[in-house]
C-alpha cells in the first residue's frame, strides 16, 4: 500500500490552516493537491513549534533503526503543542511471515504505539489498514473499513501499520502519556525455607493442583522481601526470617520478575498448616530431594540454581 493512500484516514485529524510537513515527496504532492500547505522536510530540519502536523508514512521510523525514537523526538519538538504526528510502515508480522529481507523497514503495531507514547504522543488512532479486506478477499474500503481495521485482533494482520497521535500540550501531558507507556511487570516473591534438619517447606497449591514453594504476588507498596515473609505465613503457616536473596528470575508468560529468598523459621515450629486454606490445602517439611521431585520442572530448576549458588546476582530469563 502506497503511503499517500493512507491520507484519507489521516486528514480528518489534521489541523486546518496549518503547515503539514513530510519528508516523502509523494505524500507531499498528494497533500498539496488537496489544498494543504506542505513542507517537504525531515523533522530534524524543522524549527521548534513550526508546523501543525508531521507525517512519516513511508517507513521512516523503522528505517532509522536505533535512531527511530530520535526522529519521533524531533517531530514532537517541531510540531506545535497538540499538533498531529502520524507514522506508518510495513507491518512486521506479515513481513516476517513472508520472509522479507532484513533490509525492509517494518514495525509491529504494539511497537508503533509504544514508540509514540514513549515520546509523550497521545495515540488517537492505531490501525492495520487493509487487514479486513485481506481476510475477506476484497479491495480495501478505506474509511469504511477503519472500524474493523483498528480492532485489536487485526492490528498485526495488515500489510501496513498506522499510528496517528497528538503532540503533548504540556509537560504534564507528556509525563502522563509517557508513564502510561511503561511496561507493568508482575512482581512475585518466594521462599526456600529450611528448618534445623535441612528440610524444605513445600505447599500444595489447590488452584494449580501441584506442589510448590511458598510464594506469591508482591502487593502495592510492599517490598519483595516483605511479600516473601507474608507468603510464607499465609501459605505455609510459618513465621520466617529471611537470610539472603538467592536469585532473581524473569519470565514472559505472564510477564513477571520473581525473587527467591533463603529463609528459616523464626522460632521452633510445630507441624505447619496453611493460613489461607482457600489457596493451599497441605503443607509439608520434606528433604531437598523430595522437594525437587514434587515441584514442577521450572520450579525444580530454580530451586537447584538457588541452592547450588548458580542464581546469585545475575538475572536469568526462562521462557516457554
Amino acid at each position: 500500500m502506497e503511503p499517500a493512500a493512507l491520507l484519507p484516514l489521516i486528514t480528518p485529524f489534521l489541523p486546518t490552516g496549518e503547515v503539514v510537513a513530510t519528508p516523502d515527496t509523494a505524500v507531499a504532492t498528494a497533500l498539496a493537491a488537496d489544498g494543504w500547505e506542505v513542507r517537504i522536510e525531515d523533522p530534524s530540519a524543522l524549527a521548534d513549534d513550526s508546523v501543525g502536523a508531521i507525517l512519516l508514512l513511508a517507513g521512516e521510523v523503522p528505517a532509522r533503526g536505533d535512531r527511530g525514537p530520535t526522529l519521533l523526538a524531533d517531530a514532537v519538538r517541531a510540531t506545535r503543542p497538540g499538533g498531529i504526528i502520524a507514522v506508518a510502515a510495513p507491518s512486521a508480522v506479515p513481513a516476517r511471515l513472508a520472509r522479507v529481507g532484513d533490509g525492509q523497514p517494518a514495525l509491529a503495531a504494539a511497537a508503533a504505539d509504544h514508540l509514540l507514547r514513549e515520546r509523550g504522543i497521545d495515540v488517537e488512532l492505531l490501525a492495520a489498514p487493509g487487514a479486513a479486506a485481506r481476510l475477506a478477499g476484497r479491495p480495501w474500503g478505506g474509511l469504511e473499513d477503519l472500524p474493523v481495521d483498528r480492532t485489536a485482533g487485526l492490528l498485526e494482520a495488515g500489510e501496513v501499520v498506522l499510528a496517528v497521535g497528538r503532540s503533548p500540550g504540556s509537560m504534564a501531558d507528556r509525563s502522563r502519556t509517557f508513564f502510561g507507556s511503561i511496561a507493568r511487570k508482575i512482581t512475585a516473591a518466594s521462599v526456600i525455607c529450611t528448618d534445623e534438619a535441612g528440610r524444605v517447606l513445600v505447599v500444595f497449591d489447590d488452584f494449580r493442583r501441584r506442589w510448590t514453594l511458598p510464594g506469591g504476588l508482591v502487593d502495592a507498596a510492599e517490598s519483595p522481601a516483605d511479600a516473601a515473609v507474608r507468603e510464607a505465613w499465609e501459605e505455609g503457616g510459618v513465621r520466617v526470617v529471611l537470610d539472603e536473596l538467592l536469585g532473581v528470575f524473569a519470565h514472559d508468560h505472564p510477564d513477571r520478575v520473581q525473587f527467591f529468598y533463603a529463609a528459616r523459621p523464626a522460632a521452633p515450629t510445630p507441624d505447619p498448616s496453611p493460613v489461607h486454606t482457600h489457596e493451599v490445602t497441605e503443607v509439608r517439611w520434606v528433604t531437598r530431594a523430595q522437594a525437587e521431585a514434587m515441584v514442577d520442572p521450572m520450579m525444580r530448576r530454580r530451586m537447584q540454581e538457588c541452592l547450588d549458588g548458580r542464581a546469585r546476582n545475575p538475572l536469568r530469563t526462562w521462557g516457554w
